[in-house]
């Protein structure tokens, strides 16, 4: 009767089981690893409030309790897998990448392979690998390294450490083989050295290199475990415990699931919370083990005369497979956000232009609704739309300043508008640039006689635009002139404003300035009145096992426009990024709040504003908001994404992790900060929620820039960071 391998049976079974938690972890659990549970309250029977801190014991809640900083054990085992056991598999693949290229070498003669080999022998022989890992791995600058990069520095040394012992076997073993009858006949038929390498050696060497692979593994997650004991793992981090009496007391922890990570972070813990150390010493003492059977099975397998491979084709199979699963490990660790097509034409036909409170307006608010609906947005109170009451103002129909050279009239094409009314007013311009506006007496009757029935003109650097009308409205009201004429650097041409005086304002470059002295000009500005209500559209996009407590990150958007290619490209990008979040739904890790505001081209008619009064995602559960409302401007210029992030603080470190992300990902020459006005302040100053802006500047229309920055906005949603 044949005799059950049961080691080749438990090791296939264990490293069964270890590969489905790293391909499927909600299977064991729909806990977060990252979600912190602080201090907690409850009432004693005596009718007394107590206060607790983690570490908690397990409990129904929490199956195997949580570590020191309240996070849940069990979901931080399930998760740490994946990276645990994918830096040991990728460790043993790459000790035995360079071992089997170089180690054969040598067996073939090269001198310098051969050297290779016996010097990092004879440097790791004297020094143990542990002790070299502690001394590279413990440098502050490696130690304080992003996860992405802290993994490569790992992977890298503890390859290393030790790729020369495995290179020493394989030399061995391929001189021992090389040195047999078959080889060398054929050598005399005239086999060439790399014929003889695939097509004798390596199939006589796989099946031994194979148990031998799955040991290796095992020595490589001893390894990690001595370095977390140690305090050494991927993403370490020191945090202040402790400052009484003046001393500051640190504590090494990861935010990174991971078991080495646990572990040496919870070693001081064996006493009062003794679970968090046997939790992860116990997953790492089952995979040693199930790799360890693994390749003690295969040996007995081999060791009985039965071959693992019959055949050169079951052979070239096994390393295809291998190498096959290999990269789906690491496909399954980091799993890129689906692509924006930005291909599609979600709205065709649309009005000539939407502005806050038209009609048109509120057509498309009603077509965004319906299109929320089918992409499966949730509604938030059980509406998608919101309105606001909004002031009267005013929209420029058209502009035109004229001036007359020498019976010649020319126009001024560059022209900003302050006052919103309706002119058409003709005279001279008297220069005041020179002229003390703030203290001047406008009551002495030689400045009034001298401005009387002319337009002044200003200087406008002093001032910001509150100022400017601030000034000329007292100008205007004071003295009989026909209007202002502010001289600025910048002109901003806005086309809407509630600011409606009796007679005009304006504002010119500087070099134009000069040329309107003494000289007869005309102003005819024509305005159309719109007023009532504003309509801000929510829709809300839930990760999967969403709950009350579940962070949320509010994207806002504008649909406002006053050219209807400029809508239809700004609110088909919208909706590209849109049903880019929708087909990554199950793999957020937050829930995503869609805001179209009505009016965020004006802070008096902005719909941001209405947030301060009903807002659409419980406070304190709002991670930060991502306003994306500049994305297109009116002129639909753009070559560089513009970016601010003034109102994202430390204090917060996920919405700061957010915004380096996105930062990082754009790449430093796509982008440039810039500063804000203050309407976009609105959710940090009144709701104290974080807040990064993006926008567009520059002088080529560049959808690439706008499709990258959507791509990292969504790749942010679906991964956890620090």
């Amino acid at each position: 009767m044949k005799r059950i391998n049961i080691y080749l049976i438990l090791g296939i079974v264990i490293v069964l089981f270890f590969s489905v938690m790293i391909m499927f972890p909600r299977l064991f659990t729909d806990k977060s690893p990252y979600e912190i549970v602080g201090v907690e309250s409850y009432k004693t029977e005596e009718g007394d409030y107590s206060f607790r801190a983690p570490a908690y014991e397990p409990s129904e809640r929490f199956l195997w309790g949580t570590d020191d900083s309240g996070r849940d054990i069990f979901s931080f085992i399930i998760y740490g897998a994946r990276l645990t056991l994918i830096i040991g598999l990728s460790v043993a693949f790459l000790r035995f990448l360079f071992g089997l290229i170089i180690g054969i070498r040598a067996a073939l003669g090269n001198s310098f392979s051969t050297l290779f080999i016996d010097q990092f022998n004879n440097v790791f022989n004297a020094i143990p690998p542990l002790i070299i890992c502690l001394i590279i791995l413990s440098i502050d600058y490696l130690s304080a390294l992003p996860k992405t990069y802290s993994i490569i520095v790992f992977i890298t040394v503890m390859t290393l450490v030790e790729w020369a012992r495995v290179a020493t076997f394989i030399r061995d073993r391929a001189e021992e083989i090389l040195e047999k009858d078959f080889i060398k006949s054929e050598r005399i038929i005239g086999k060439s050295d790399t014929a003889i390498v695939f097509e004798n050696l390596l199939p006589h060497m796989f099946s031994e290199l194979i148990i031998l692979f799955f040991m290796e593994i095992s020595r490589v997650l001893t390894l990690m475990m001595q370095l977390g004991i140690f305090g050494i793992f991927i993403g370490n981090l020191k945090i202040v415990a402790d400052t009484a009496a003046g001393v500051i007391v640190g504590k090494m922890t990861s935010y990174e699931p991971e078991w080495a990570a646990m572990l040496g972070s919870s070693k001081n813990y064996i006493r009062v919370a003794p679970w968090i150390v046997l939790a992860c010493s116990s997953m790492f003492f089952l995979a040693v083990l199930g790799f360890n059977f693994m390749g003690e099975g295969l040996r007995m397998l081999y060791q009985e005369g039965n071959r693992l491979f019959k055949n050169k084709k079951q052979f070239i199979s096994t390393i295809i497979v291998i190498v096959l699963l290999f990269i789906a490990a690491f496909g399954i660790t980091y799993q890129p956000a689906v692509a924006l097509t930005m291909k599609k034409e979600t709205f065709k036909d649309l009005p000539q232009k939407a502005l806050v409170g038209m009609e048109s307006t509120n057509k498309i608010a009603e077509e965004i609704s319906e299109r929320f609906e089918i992409l499966g947005l949730i509604q938030t109170k059980d509406k998608y739309v919101f309105p606001y009451e909004i002031p009267s103002y005013n929209y420029v129909i058209s502009k035109q300043v004229m001036v007359e050279y020498n019976s010649i009239i020319k126009e001024i094409k560059e022209v900003g508008i302050l006052s919103f009314g309706s002119y058409n007013v003709d005279g001279e311009v008297v220069d005041l640039r020179e002229t003390d506006i703030i203290g001047k007496d406008y009551e002495t009757e030689s400045f009034r006689n001298h401005v009387a029935g002319a337009f002044v003109l200003l200087e406008g650097d002093f001032f910001d635009e509150e100022g400017k009308v601030f000034f000329s409205q007292r100008l205007i009201d004071e003295t009989d002139a026909l209007g202002v004429i502010i001289a600025v650097e910048n002109i901003n041409e806005k086309n809407m404003g509630i600011v409606s005086l009796t007679k005009p304002i304006i504002t010119v470059g500087k070099s134009d300035a000069d040329t309107l002295i003494n000289k007869n000009i005309s102003i005819d500005i024509e305005t159309a009145n719109y007023g009532g209500y504003g309509n801000n559209i929510v829709g809300q996009i839930e990760c999967p096992n969403s709950t009350k407590n579940t962070k949320g990150v509010i994207i806002g958007f504008e649909y406002n426009y006053i050219n209807d290619e400029i809508g239809r490209e700004q609110l088909n990008t919208a909706f590209d990024f849109i049903e880019s979040i929708v087909a990554n739904q199950d793999r957020l890790k937050r829930n995503v709040v869609i805001v179209f505001w009505d009016g965020a081209y004006d802070k008096n008619l902005s719909g941001l504003n209405s947030y301060y009064n009903e807002y659409y995602y419980t406070i304190k559960h709002s991670l930060v908001y991502i306003d994306m409302t500049g994305l297109y401007k009116e002129e639909g210029i753009q070559d560089k994404i513009t970016y601010n992030s003034d109102y994202i603080t430390l204090t917060k470190p996920d919405s700061y992790s957010i915004a380096t992300f996105l930062v990082d990902e754009l790449g430093q020459s796509s982008y440039e900060e810039i500063t804000l006005k203050e309407n976009y302040s609105v959710f940090y100053h009144k709701r104290g929620i974080q807040t990064l802006y993006f926008g567009t500047n520059g002088n080529v229309r560049n959808d690439k820039l706008i499709k990258d920055l959507s791509e990292a906005i969504v790749e942010s949603l679906v991964r956890i960071m620090y």
